[in-house]
């Protein structure tokens, strides 16, 4: 069970037309659409509305144009001196040769491998991809350079590594686990709360 010193705020980007498609993204770098931008500006009233001092934040941001674009529409909003790090550790994992395809594709062509990947995505990841536990890896990395309450802007991935890390779950239910994209974590003393 991974334990953090400092209040974690974790937001995952907005929506882009492959995530409206239930097309995989992984390392390819897909904009927000309209809808996803409208959810950025949900995230920055949402955090506006919570009388946090941001500007004694760090915000970590994935550097996949995703994540910068909700960033930067988060930021406007805030209007404060926010300290921002764009950190690879952050980005999403890869689907290696699913990447493109929507999930449909991927039953219709791989039943077994998407099958075995969804009944143990921790440690399976087909085509040279990312497992959870490659995630959870980078997340750990991330999470020894914490220094002080911190805000992430990053990735569905991302999210269900932190959680499984940080809740101690069952990671053999990792791949149906939901990471809204209209709402976001606060991760603190051991808890998650959504907003």
């Amino acid at each position: 069970m991974l334990m953090l010193q400092h209040r974690l705020y974790f937001l995952r980007h907005g929506e882009t037309e492959w995530n409206r498609e239930r097309r995989l993204q992984g390392l390819t770098d897909i904009p927000l659409n309209d809808i996803g931008r409208a959810q950025a500006k949900r995230h920055g009233n949402m955090m506006r509305s919570l009388d946090e001092p941001w500007e004694n934040y760090t915000f970590w941001v994935s550097p996949m144009v995703r994540a910068r674009e909700t960033f930067t529409i988060i930021h406007d909003i805030l209007d404060v001196d926010i300290k921002a790090r764009f950190d690879p550790l952050l980005q999403e994992g890869s689907f290696g040769r699913w990447e493109g395809l929507t999930w449909s594709d991927v039953i219709e062509r791989e039943p077994e491998n998407h099958m075995r990947w969804f009944e143990n995505s921790w440690d399976y990841a087909p085509h040279e991809g990312n497992t959870y536990r490659d995630l959870s890896i980078r997340f750990t990395e991330w999470a020894s350079n914490m220094t002080g309450p911190s805000v992430i802007i990053s990735h569905g991935g991302i999210s269900r590594a932190v959680r499984a890390l940080y809740l101690d779950i069952d990671k053999t239910k990792l791949a149906s686990l939901s990471m809204p994209q209209d709402r976001f974590m606060c991760l603190e003393n051991g808890e998650v709360i959504f907003l």
